[in-house]
């Protein structure tokens, strides 16, 4: 960059440079710098992307995070649905389409470099933001109802999901050292028709596009609308 300025320089950049470092002495201080990813409790967002410019229709996306030992992933998925579900009636001819993806920490031979790797990413050649080498199957499961959340998988076998995808990277120089998360990531088109009425009154300050829902709360977590 110009004038000698380069990512780090400036206040915010060195403090989020120091939070984005990408490699890790030891695991511990990999966990230590990726505190989130830990917390026991799930993580849930939830937005609203419009496609072009809205009149072909808008993106739902509810994204969430459990850690890999969380004993509520099926009762929170029950409860995410019930929300979906008030928000967006159940329909036999459409429904929401859910892939199952992990993060896991990537490390080098000498184990002396760790790092982790999200499935949920938005590289180019990833379809529907799942990273290929951490999506659970190819193929994904479509929730048309409540009766469907029970097609969701919801226990996996990690050793031996670990020796099937341990290599995975090895054209990288580094293997899977462990899976740290399940994300699910739930998508559905819907169509938000901007009204000729008004817009919506702020709420909390926060002006509303007309026919885009308010953020909402799922189990204590704040999800959004952007």
């Amino acid at each position: 960059m110009s004038n000698g300025i380069e990512r780090g320089t400036l206040h915010s950049g060195h403090r989020f440079a120091a939070r984005n470092k990408p490699f890790y002495t030891s695991f511990q201080e990999l966990k230590s710098h990726h505190t989130r990813l830990f917390q026991a409790a799930p993580a849930i967002t939830s937005e609203v992307l419009r496609i072009g410019d809205g009149h072909q229709g808008n993106l739902l996306q509810t994204t969430i995070r459990f850690r890999v030992d969380s004993l509520v992933i099926s009762q929170t998925l029950r409860n995410v649905f019930l929300e979906l579900f008030r928000e967006h009636n159940e329909n036999s001819s459409d429904g929401f389409e859910i892939v199952t993806v992990f993060n896991a920490v990537l490390v080098d031979a000498n184990r002396t470099s760790f790092s982790v790797f999200y499935g949920h990413d938005y590289a180019y050649e990833n379809v529907s933001g799942a990273a290929s080498e951490l999506k659970y199957t190819n193929e994904p499961v479509t929730v048309r109802s409540l009766l469907d959340v029970k097609n969701i998988p919801t226990t996996f076998d990690f050793e031996q999901l670990l020796q099937a995808r341990r290599f995975v990277f090895q054209d990288s120089g580094v293997s899977i050292d462990r899976f740290i998360n399940i994300v699910y990531l739930i998508r559905r088109l819907i169509d938000f028709r901007p009204s000729r009425s008004s817009p919506k009154k702020p709420e909390n300050g926060v002006q509303l596009d007309s026919g885009v829902p308010p953020a909402r709360t799922f189990e204590g977590h704040k999800t959004f609308s952007v």
